[in-house]
């Protein structure tokens, strides 16, 4: 299935324009659209070019200073962007400060370069997904991409936010296989990137046909609708078709058609990949930690695609501009926060009265139904806890708020969803009125908000009925794995961490 998607940017011609144009007669207006469609003069088309691409963010914007080895972040990307632009500008590239740019034998003749963010850029597990994923296209325009592909991430979204952010865009949104079910979402098929140079964007859905019914598109075969959108170029047109992630099957799909290069597979990689197939290179790096760069051109007659990588360590500075569109970014999401908070700011979460009021309060995130959402802070653990609240002030996790106001951090949320406690839930920690009890990685981080169980056990120690459910969650490796991943905590080894705060 492939859809005929109406009213997006670059779909020329249109059948339904066609349509218009016979119906009417006008012979002047069809042989200006029969110009449109004639090949291209090659003279007009750059027969060299470089591709910028990026991608698979997943709501990543900035490292956070966990460890002294994260990479990536968008602020360094616009630095090293700055730097490819000037460099790709010379009819020689200098090979003096810039060792990392560029691999041997680079290129030997100034090229073009254009930016494409090759999707997966949101994660609807961060706090307001739309806005975040806004911001992160509004900094992509301000890079100057010439085009942003919604991935599997962006699926995921829901309508609301998939119109906060895609419906919103500043960079033109292209997928040849996304059909929004919303009118006031567009999808281009396609985008020209230059006279003779097209990219269009594949969408692979990796979502459940239960996710799929209820998503904001409907998703075609990406082969069908890619092969539909090719016949309609220019015959001698370069196209370059790109996406965050590619099946070994869905590669080769693509690649068969008459294309200049596919972005989202690694066929160097691929002993099975056959020669008659246009190359295909490797998908943009994880979280943003590198810059993923492409050459086209031609040698002996024959088009040459030459990949490489720049690691986005600290060694590239911090983009001004981009870090001001960041925190413009911060600034809305901390007005959103104030607001969610408003509706529980007054309740006294420690009396009954207090937890009767918050049955009926709003939870952007209750970790499980069957516990009420209100927080008690550390301290309420330390009376009947005495042990264990000794070993959790003793380590690291009950100064970790400290480190961010060190740092100049204490208002970034995300920060504060791992160095604070509950952060804008119910009795949780509110940045614009922070609680020194709920300032850290508290008890209630792995065990749950707590409040109740404090009740209950009054209750139940009153009664003598200490034998029951006293609703508290256990901690397990996956509450520890949410803040201490592979990149925030690369050397994080569940035995020996535990011990540093055994308890």
């Amino acid at each position: 299935m492939c859809f005929k998607l109406r009213g997006g940017r670059g779909q020329w011609p249109r059948p339904s324009f066609h349509t218009f144009l016979i119906g009417r007669g006008s012979l002047l207006l069809l042989l200006i659209l029969a110009a449109c469609n004639e090949s291209l003069p090659p003279e007009q088309a750059p027969s060299e070019a470089s591709i910028a691409y990026s991608g698979n963010f997943r709501g990543f914007q900035r490292p956070c200073g966990c460890n002294d080895e994260q990479l990536g972040g968008l602020p360094r990307l616009g630095s090293v962007l700055d730097a490819a632009r000037a460099e790709l500008s010379r009819a020689k590239p200098p090979q003096t400060d810039l060792p990392q740019l560029y691999p041997p034998d680079a290129l030997a003749l100034p090229h073009p370069l254009w930016l494409i963010e090759c999707g997966n850029f949101s994660s609807a597990a961060n706090r307001f997904p739309g806005l975040r994923s806004l911001t992160h296209l509004q900094v992509l325009a301000s890079l100057g991409f010439k085009a942003a592909i919604p991935g599997s991430a962006e699926l995921e979204l829901t309508e609301e936010h998939a119109l906060a952010s895609l419906g919103e865009s500043p960079v033109p949104i292209t997928s040849c296989n996304l059909k929004p079910r919303s009118p006031d979402l567009s999808v281009a098929r396609y985008v020209e990137l230059a006279p003779g140079w097209y990219v269009v964007g594949v969408t692979a859905d990796r979502r459940t046909p239960e996710a799929r019914a209820e998503g904001w598109a409907e998703v075609g075969d990406p082969v069908e609708c890619a092969r539909e959108v090719i016949e309609q170029l220019p015959e001698r047109a370069q196209v370059i078709i790109a996406a965050a992630e590619m099946s070994p099957a869905l590669a080769k799909g693509l690649a068969s058609l008459p294309i200049t290069l596919v972005i989202g597979y690694d066929s160097a990689s691929d002993p099975d990949w056959p020669d008659n197939l246009a190359p295909a290179v490797a998908p943009p790096s994880r979280r943003g930690t590198s810059l993923n760069l492409v050459s086209l051109r031609q040698q002996e007659g024959r088009g040459v695609v030459e990949p490489w990588e720049v690691a986005l360590g600290e060694q590239w500075p911090d983009k001004g501009s981009v870090l001001e569109l960041l925190g413009e970014g911060q600034n809305r999401a901390g007005k959103r926060i104030e607001t969610a908070t408003a509706g529980w700011r007054d309740i006294d979460w420690g009396s009954p009265g207090g937890m009767k009021q918050a049955k009926n309060a709003p939870s952007s995130a209750k970790r499980n139904k069957e516990y009420l959402p209100a927080y008690a802070g550390s301290e309420s653990c330390q009376a009947c806890h005495a042990e264990a609240y000794a070993a959790w002030a003793g380590s690291a996790h009950s100064h970790a708020y400290e480190v961010l106001v060190e740092r100049q951090e204490a208002m970034t949320l995300d920060c504060l969803e791992c160095h604070s406690v509950g952060l804008a839930e119910p009795g949780g920690f509110d940045p614009t009125r922070p609680e020194q009890s709920l300032a850290a990685v508290g008890c209630e981080s792995c065990h749950g908000p707590g409040q109740q169980h404090i009740l209950l056990f009054a209750g139940k120690k009153k009664a003598g009925e200490l034998q029951d459910d006293l609703k508290i969650m256990r901690g397990d490796l996956a509450s520890c794995q949410s803040c201490h991943d592979d990149y925030n905590s690369p050397a994080f080894e569940q035995e020996s961490y535990w011990q540093r705060i055994d308890h």
